[in-house]
């Protein structure tokens, strides 16, 4: 028995939701209203309006009302929904976009020295910094050159030195021992005048 009461219970529930949703049965709320002033009947100057057709009016308002209730309800569910989805894409966008400014900060700086140094700094700062020791080392190797050769022109003048004091000692001995032979032939002519 129940099992043939909820099949039957179903399709009555369809036909009746078939049924009050086909635009034919249930005209615009316009068209009611319009109906409505047609059907009224003058009594000594007023107008009056069947109790009925005023409460099919009221009913199709309602209706009409709950409708757009459920709609606007339904919109404001979706919307938060949406708004949910959106804040948490939007968690999403801005922890992806950390971690992208982290990447790219550790691709384009160097810590050094506890300090975050971007890499075109770096490899400008070593740049001067090489070059500055290429020219110091440069110009230590000039200064080097130029003690080497002031020192190599300083022994080669030592050395002129020494060889022409070694010659003068030799030409001064050469001329003492000269003059002590001549002084020696004096002497002994002396010694010769004198005894003779």
């Amino acid at each position: 028995m129940k099992t043939l009461i909820l099949p039957l219970l179903s399709l009555v529930v369809s036909f009746y939701v078939c049924a009050g949703d086909s635009p034919e049965t249930q005209p615009s709320l316009d068209q009611q209203f319009h109906l409505l002033r047609e059907n009224v009947t003058v009594v000594e100057q007023y107008r009056m309006v069947k109790a009925l057709q005023v409460e099919q009016f009221w009913r199709a308002v309602k209706d009409t009302l709950k409708q757009k209730d459920a709609a606007v309800a339904g919109i404001k569910e979706e919307m938060s929904g949406i708004n949910q989805q959106l804040a948490a894409l939007q968690a999403d966008l801005d922890k992806r976009t950390q971690e992208m400014e982290s990447m790219q900060l550790a691709a384009t700086s160097i810590h050094l020295l506890g300090m975050d140094v971007r890499k075109e700094k770096f490899l400008l700062y070593t740049g001067v910094g090489m070059l500055i020791l290429i020219f110091l080392t440069g110009v230590a190797l000039y200064a080097f050159r130029m003690s080497y050769q002031r020192a190599s022109e300083s022994r080669s003048l030592y050395d002129d030195v020494c060889r022409e004091y070694e010659t003068y000692k030799h030409r001064m001995v050469e001329k003492e021992v000269k003059i002590l032979r001549e002084l020696q032939d004096y002497r002994n002519r002396f010694v010769e005048l004198k005894s003779a």
